[in-house]
Parts: C-alpha cells; sequence; structure tokens
C-alpha cells in the first residue's frame, strides 16, 4: 500500500515533462538548472538555485539585488556532466556577493548559486533505466566518497512501502540514516517517502535514463537533495508477445 504523499506524486510527477514524453530525443546529460525543472516536477526535495548564465560583468549587483537565497551560499558549475569537486567547480561558504561574484569569475559561467546548508549525513538516491528490469531505484552513502564506500543497494520499480523501508534501513547507509556513532539520526520517514517518489517518476518518465541525487542530506526532519545529474534519452520501444 503507497503513502499518500506517493500517490500525489504520482499525480503531479508526470505534468511538467510533455517535452521527455514527446519527441526524439538523442542521450544527452542535462545542465544542473535543466536538472533541477525534473527534480521539482517530480516533488523531489531540492535546495532552490540561482542560474547565473549572464556575463559576469556586474554579476555582483545583480546576486544582490537578488539575495532571497541568503548567506553563506554556494557556487558550482553548471557545465553537464561536469564532476564538480574535481575540477574545482564549485566553492562552498561564500559570506556575500562580492565573494559569490569572485567564485563565479574563477569557475566560469553557466554557474548556479545556492545556500549552503550544513549539517545532516550525506547519502546518495537515484534511478536509473536498466534494459532488462526497467526502472531501478538505489539508495546508499553519499558525497565525495560515494564510489569509494559504495554499498548502494537497489530496488525494482514499482516499490512498495516495505522496499522503500529496506532500501533505507539497509547497509552502511541504513547505519548513516539511524545516527552513526553519536550523529543525530535522520528523518527516515522523508528518506522513505523520497526513494517512493523517485520510483514513481522512473515509472512515469522512461526519457529520464538515470537520475543521481547525490548528496541528499539527511537531517533531523527532512532531507533535501543538494546536487543533481540527469541522462535523457529516447526510450526504446517495448515489444510486446501477448496483446492481452
Amino acid at each position: 500500500m503507497r503513502t499518500a504523499a506517493t500517490a500525489t506524486s504520482r499525480s503531479r510527477a508526470g505534468a511538467p515533462f510533455h517535452a521527455l514524453r514527446s519527441g526524439a530525443l538523442a542521450l544527452a546529460v542535462l545542465s544542473l538548472a535543466a536538472g533541477a525543472h525534473v527534480i521539482a516536477g517530480g516533488t523531489l526535495p531540492a535546495l532552490p538555485i540561482l542560474l547565473a548564465l549572464l556575463a559576469l560583468t556586474g554579476l555582483a549587483t545583480t546576486l544582490a539585488t537578488r539575495s532571497k537565497l541568503g548567506f553563506p551560499a554556494v557556487v558550482k558549475t553548471a557545465a553537464p556532466g561536469a564532476h564538480k569537486t574535481e575540477t574545482g567547480g564549485v566553492a562552498l561558504d561564500l559570506a556575500d556577493a562580492d565573494a559569490v561574484a569572485a567564485a563565479a569569475s574563477r569557475i566560469g559561467v553557466p554557474v548556479v548559486v545556492q545556500p549552503m546548508l550544513a549539517g545532516g549525513v550525506e547519502l546518495l538516491a537515484g534511478v536509473v533505466q536498466d534494459p532488462v528490469f526497467g526502472p531501478l531505484v538505489a539508495f546508499g552513502p553519499g558525497g565525495v566518497f560515494a564510489e569509494l564506500i559504495g554499498e548502494a543497494a537497489f530496488r525494482i520499480a514499482p516499490l512498495t512501502d516495505v522496499d522503500a523501508e529496506e532500501l533505507v534501513d539497509g547497509g552502511k547507509a541504513g547505519r548513516l540514516v539511524s545516527g552513526f556513532r553519536g550523529a543525530p539520526a535522520a528523518d527516515r520517514a522523508a528518506l522513505v517517502d523520497l526513494v517512493l517518489r523517485l520510483a514513481r517518476l522512473g515509472d512515469d518518465l522512461p526519457a529520464v535514463a538515470e537520475l543521481d541525487l547525490n548528496p541528499v542530506l539527511g537531517l533531523p526532519d527532512g532531507c533535501v537533495a543538494v546536487d543533481a545529474r540527469v541522462h535523457v534519452r529516447t526510450p526504446d520501444a517495448v515489444v510486446r508477445a501477448k496483446s492481452w
């Protein structure tokens, strides 16, 4: 039995994605800004962003007049597919608009600006379209050491509530969620809801070949996706042996 929140996401998730459902799509990596639209349409929790595609001249003034995101802030590259940490494409804990402008000048446009969020446990969540099994939902330890630690677990969508709970509670990720070595426990219910929403998005949008949310900050109250990578492509035609 699915939760009410998941049922709501099912009714809303597909609406913003007509462009993904119609027309031919080559395999592509979406920009962070475009990926943010996929995340928002799927009702996934994420930090707000300010996309800076404009010339760097006057950027500080522009950001100062649009400071709704607040400070401290983070600036990161919005180039599709860029590995931000390895390429120096991220600047953290920026105290004011001048610091944001300097970081954007160093990184080079396009960039995105986000509010700095501290605390919580870094996790990974996502969905990938497998050619045999269809959408697979992933959950595991996240952050810059996600590839080193590994331990991501997968379940075939659609998920039951039990499937989602097993993903969140199992393995090393489950130890992090429950509060590792005295750290505050993350909001388990919010993370279960996130996993269910990812499963529904994978079912509704086969054109989203891969969606990685890393890191997802598991907070004591809620969770939020800090960064995302989205691959899109034309879905393969489904050949059925039977017509009934």
